[in-house]
């Protein structure tokens, strides 16, 4: 045990506070994650009820302890803030995290309220964005593991972007605009062709101006007077 305190503190040292405690609270998320995708797993693959389906700890699947962990991680999140790791990602993540918390603090309260367990949220089937009539695929028709697989990947994928950033790796999300535009469509085969038809290139004013110096050049070597008028004979 002592040994291991030792080495703890040395890595500590070694990596500094911040990004050691960045790292490890990266790795637990990923466990956290991996208790959903376990979820996921025992419903739609193994074909799992949902009330056994509750992942790998089913005794850790009450809205209590959910609601304790969101707060958590807002908390840890807030404290990497408050420490200087500063960047897009990691406000996202935050953002995110503040979303979810409110999720789990409404679950919390109508548990509390209710004495059930498992009941929906503000998102899902059922919950309070549905039963408002608003319909949105995903948002209001998804199941609640399924609802909160998707909150917590979301969450655990911000928070590798914002780790990413953190060690000074550029994280860039490039979509194109075009892509997202509908393609104009022609009328009839000859706008189209037109359309598809090269631009001749414009010529450039250093092509006119050598041009129009190659032709005073010309004028001025035919003339013995270059750039003046000749002379005239006086009557």
């Amino acid at each position: 045990m002592a040994t291991r305190l030792r080495w703890l503190a040395a890595e500590v040292r070694r990596h500094g506070t911040t990004r050691f405690f960045f790292e490890v609270f990266l790795v637990v998320q990923l466990l956290h994650l991996c208790e959903h995708v376990a979820q996921m797993v025992q419903l739609h693959v193994l074909g799992w009820p949902p009330p056994t389906a509750r992942g790998i700890v089913s005794q850790l699947d009450v809205e209590k302890v959910h609601a304790a962990w969101n707060v958590l991680v807002l908390g840890a999140l807030a404290w990497l803030l408050v420490r200087g790791v500063r960047s897009a990602w990691l406000i996202a993540t935050f953002a995110w995290a503040t979303l979810h918390t409110i999720e789990h603090s409404y679950l919390l309260t109508r548990a509390l309220m209710t004495g059930l367990e498992s009941q929906p949220g503000i998102l899902g089937v059922r919950g309070v964005l549905a039963s408002a009539g608003v319909d949105v695929p995903g948002l209001t028709t998804w199941t609640r593991p399924t609802v909160h697989f998707a909150w917590n990947l979301g969450e655990v994928t911000l928070l590798a972007l914002a780790y990413l950033a953190f060690r000074g790796m550029r994280v860039v999300v490039d979509i194109p605009v075009r892509t997202l535009l509908p393609r104009a469509r022609s009328c009839c085969s000859s706008c189209s062709s037109r359309r598809r038809a090269p631009r001749p290139p414009s010529r450039s004013w250093r092509s006119r101006r050598s041009r129009s110096s190659s032709t005073v050049s010309a004028s001025s070597r035919a003339s013995p007077w270059p750039g003046m008028a000749p002379p005239t004979c006086p009557t």
